[in-house]
């Protein structure tokens, strides 16, 4: 009688993510598929994510870059849109600018530089509004 085969196939493993506390990946790690919870995020195989670069945003079950705002430099059109948006912001609020910073907005918004910052209807509405109340 030829022996018994005790060996059964090996179980299925599966690649999840390793976040840490702010759901910030770190790395993979591979689990019998047996073992996945819904705390486990299952990744396809090779992924290839650098760690601590993207958080998991469970809602949309992806992961999204981070941002780093430390690392824009001011000369960038990010940072200057931003700061665009954010004086066109105030003056909607009737908040007065300094002299020099509505100067520049009104140089700033009339450029080829600010023509990304068309952003949502509201704030073009907004943007349109300054510019007819200071004739640009």
């Amino acid at each position: 009688m030829p022996p018994e085969n005790n060996d059964s196939p090996p179980e299925a493993m599966v690649l999840v993510a390793v976040l840490d506390a702010n759901q910030v990946f770190q790395g993979t790690k591979a689990i019998p598929a047996s073992e996945v919870t819904d705390k486990d995020f299952l990744l396809p195989d090779g992924c290839d994510l650098p760690p601590g670069q993207y958080r998991l945003d469970w809602e949309k079950g992806c992961f999204l870059p981070l941002h780093d705002l430390s690392a824009l430099k001011a000369s960038e059109p990010v940072a200057l849109n931003a700061l665009a948006w954010l004086m066109v912001s105030l003056d909607a609020t009737g908040t007065p600018l300094p002299t020099p910073s509505r100067e520049w907005l009104d140089f700033y918004v009339t450029s080829i530089d600010f023509a990304d910052g068309r952003g949502t209807p509201a704030e073009v509405a907004m943007l349109r509004a300054y510019a007819e109340k200071r004739g640009l």
